[in-house]
């Protein structure tokens, strides 16, 4: 029986998942444009502080404009769904408190994330994170909530780190090894110090199209910080450890990783097995890497016996596998990923069989902010994408010892010490306002107190 049999079913029967959406940018709007012509799935309502930008998304997916309504209460939103129409509200609280089977939390904002994720899943609502940089902060916290809730937290399918566990998943339960998992980024080393007001000069984008999209987003992708990002999220939810000091962006083309994604010891890049690599689509003096996975995930993975990686061997011979030159390493792909547009894959399978699409199991990797420029006392940080910080990805034990600053902490905090550029800041080279609800989970995280 097919996951699309079971939404018909659903339909048929009046009972749909019913959904709600806080957020309603560009990854959200992908998700509505599916909706309409998904079985089972009811859009019940989106929360935006843009309410009007909430409205246009769902006019430009095909919904009808008498059926969005703008509503102040849950018992409004609830009202609604009876008749069928999709409720628009600045409050996040009172989608929330509606009745809902999913929330899905696409905003992007850390602080917010974290709070919208928490309060509904204290309220026995399932949730769907899609924003990544809290999930990366405070992952671990939200995991237990849900499963002292007895709800599912899941990451968001269509975008890197719900695809990667996927992958994971079918490495170990198919008797594999996992060697390493992660994706290709256009590093060169002067992107990591990209800003809003040169990102277009990297990526190459014309203009009328460039003003139309969030340069300091973009900018956060030039400069690595959101695929570090989507891959810790991804090593945290399998225990993977990256290397010690961060990720180093080698330039491989695709048909050498068998061979280079494997550990020292048997001829390859890594420390070990069971970690994250975050290969360069470019080469150090600017070349391009021809054959590359730029859009894609991937896994190494090893053979656990002789008589396996013979098999390997058989099919690197047919050319139907990439495998290493010892039969013991294989790759495999998946060449493309397409954000919203596949995020239902998630909806379904939290609400027909309470599976996330990857979820944290622990505190392996982290993400930490790093100086683009030197910064002094009294400056303030502008977050990931904008112009005092890049993240770099490094394992949690390393992030402890030294007391690195998450980059979920650089936004909006004073810097009250010299730092030079390209430095690793410390919670010592910051003030932080500890009030903030993302900085008490994260303390709980670090404390071992959850």
């Amino acid at each position: 029986m097919s996951v699309h049999h079971l939404l018909c079913k659903r339909a048929e029967e009046g009972k749909p998942i019913r959904v709600g959406m806080i957020g309603a940018g560009r990854y959200g709007a992908m998700y509505l444009a599916q909706s309409r012509f998904i079985p089972g799935i009811q859009i019940v309502a989106i929360a935006d502080l843009d309410v009007e930008k909430a409205r246009k998304s769902l006019l430009d997916s095909g919904y009808d404009a008498g059926s969005i309504v703008f509503v102040k209460s849950a018992s409004e939103i609830n009202d609604a769904a009876k008749q069928g129409k999709v409720s628009l509200t600045t409050d996040s609280d009172k989608l929330i408190q509606s009745e809902l089977d999913i929330v899905i939390e696409i905003t992007g904002t850390v602080e917010a994330a974290t709070k919208h994720a928490w309060c509904a899943l204290d309220s026995g609502k399932h949730v769907v994170m899609v924003s990544t940089e809290a999930d990366a902060l405070v992952g671990c916290a939200l995991q237990k909530k849900a499963e002292e809730k007895g709800v599912v937290y899941s990451f968001g399918y269509g975008d890197e780190p719900a695809e990667l566990c996927e992958m994971i998943d079918w490495a170990r339960s198919s008797g594999f090894q996992v060697a390493c998992v992660g994706k290709y980024i256009e590093y060169t080393p002067e992107k990591r110090h990209c800003n809003p007001s040169n990102v277009w000069d990297f990526k190459g984008y014309p203009k009328e199209l460039s003003s139309q999209l969030n340069a300091k987003l973009f900018s956060s992708f030039v400069d690595g910080t959101k695929t570090l990002t989507e891959a810790c999220c991804a090593a945290n939810a399998s225990g993977l450890v990256p290397p010690w000091g961060g990720m180093k962006f080698p330039p491989l083309e695709y048909d050498q990783m068998p061979n280079m994604l494997r550990p020292k010891s048997e001829g390859g890049i890594l420390d070990s097995c069971d970690t994250v690599e975050v290969p360069s689509n470019f080469y150090p003096d600017g070349r391009p890497v021809t054959k590359h996975l730029r859009w894609g995930v991937f896994i190494t993975f090893k053979a656990r016996s002789d008589y396996a990686a013979g098999f390997l061997t058989d099919f690197r011979n047919e050319k139907r596998v990439m495998v290493d030159d010892t039969g013991h390493y294989g790759l495999m792909y998946r060449p493309t990923h397409i954000l919203g547009l596949e995020l239902n894959k998630s909806v379904a399978s939290v609400g027909l069989f309470g599976l996330p699409t990857g979820c944290p199991e622990g505190f392996t990797a982290d993400m930490v902010a790093v100086a683009k420029k030197d910064l002094q006392p009294g400056e303030s940080l502008d977050g990931p994408g904008a112009y005092t910080t890049y993240g770099q990805l490094v394992p949690a034990k390393e992030s402890l010892q030294r007391q690195y600053l998450p980059t979920g902490f650089s936004e909006k905090v004073k810097v009250i010490r010299p730092v030079k550029k390209d430095t690793i800041l410390t919670y010592a080279d910051v003030s932080i306002d500890e009030s903030l609800f993302s900085y008490k989970l994260r303390k709980q995280i670090e404390t071992g107190k959850l």
